[in-house]
């Protein structure tokens, strides 16, 4: 902590002091030390504030309620210069919202540290020549598993569960519905390669898929049309699923 009278600051790192002067015949004799201190206190405000820092607004505290409630907690919606794009966070979610006429988003942070951060929303479906590079709510996996031939789930998701209907033939079921029914659909099986016999995959195409649920079959590689489950020592069943909800 200095003292300015002796004419040096110690901001920003620490807080100066400022004892009064003295008047009168008998008082504190002027000296330069006395102005060149808060001469510096001074320039170190204005270094540590940099140039222009109300930026386009008529002072520091108007720019910084943009962004900031009183207590300094982030306000739950900002409004993103230009196309009236709002952002907002609750939970731990950050969602942008764009308007209809507004194609992509975008986001030019190369790295977000913030611990809270778990999902961004996108809400604007691709259009007929989508954007290089964009991620539009269509474009991305809406729901995926993995599990076996029992219907045993060994990790996904979206999907609430998984229905066994017999040999090489399942019910994926979405815990979150897709928006239409033209959602893509991957099917692999995890056959073992030392088995005599392959396997491929395929939606059920005499069930078609529903917002809600998807069929899933495996069958016999060599083209006989017999649904088989997948075989050898670790069989399971890959689904993806791409589309908007």
């Amino acid at each position: 902590m200095a003292n300015l009278n002796a004419g040096t600051t110690g901001y920003p790192g620490t807080l100066d002091t400022s004892p009064d002067l003295t008047d009168g015949s008998s008082g504190d004799e002027i000296l330069s030390a006395h102005h060149d201190g808060r001469g510096a206190a001074i320039v170190a405000v204005e270094t540590e504030l940099g140039t222009d820092p109300a930026g386009s607004t008529t002072d520091v505290k108007t720019r910084l309620a943009v962004a900031l409630n009183d207590d300094g907690t982030v306000k739950s919606a900002v409004i993103v210069a230009g196309g009236s794009t709002s952002v907002s966070y609750s939970g731990g979610v950050f969602t942008i919202t764009v308007p209809a006429t507004l194609t992509s988003v975008a986001m030019t942070q190369a790295t977000i540290t913030s611990a809270v951060l778990r999902a961004v929303t996108l809400t604007t479906v691709a259009p007929s020549t989508p954007g290089a590079s964009v991620l539009y709510s269509d474009s991305i996996v809406k729901g995926w598993a993995r599990f076996q031939v029992d219907g045993t789930i060994d990790d996904d998701l979206n999907v609430s569960s998984i229905t066994d209907n017999g040999i090489g033939d399942w019910t994926v079921n979405w815990a979150t519905a897709f928006a239409s029914t033209t959602y893509a659909v991957v099917v692999t099986p995890q056959n073992s390669p030392n088995s005599a016999d392959g396997r491929s995959g395929t939606v059920d195409s005499g069930n078609p898929p529903t917002t809600t649920a998807c069929r899933v079959l495996t069958m016999d590689a060599a083209g006989t049309g017999v649904a088989r489950d997948p075989t050898g020592t670790n069989p399971r069943v890959h689904v993806i699923a791409i589309g908007d909800q």
